[in-house]
């Protein structure tokens, strides 16, 4: 099992890099860790890209969570086909901590 560290601790606006998983990976584990002592409150937008190289306009939202003093880490499954790009995005400021965004395939 691959990990990734799709965005570390971060709370302004910005782009992850983009990362290939393969078109053979259609389950991936996400990990949304909070600052421990603030929290989080934003969103985080998951792309995904099936483009050979991604340039700026090749990526599409696969997933967009929105968090509220968020201070517990979540944990799920993202299923998905054929996009062997995928990059986590913090589209506007964060209101409050940081987050840290953990990829396993």
């Amino acid at each position: 099992m691959a990990n990734l560290t799709l965005m570390a601790q971060n709370g302004l606006a910005t782009v992850g890099t983009g990362f290939n998983i393969g078109t053979a990976v259609t389950t991936v584990n996400l990990q949304f860790t909070p600052q421990a002592s603030a929290g989080f409150s934003g969103q985080v937008v998951i792309d995904g890209s099936a483009a050979p190289s991604p340039g700026a306009s090749d990526w599409f939202p696969i997933a967009t969570l929105n968090f509220t003093a968020h201070t517990t880490l979540l944990d799920f499954n993202l299923y998905f086909t054929n996009n062997p790009w995928i990059r986590a995005r913090l589209p506007a400021n964060a209101t409050l901590g940081a987050v840290s965004i953990y990829l396993a395939y």
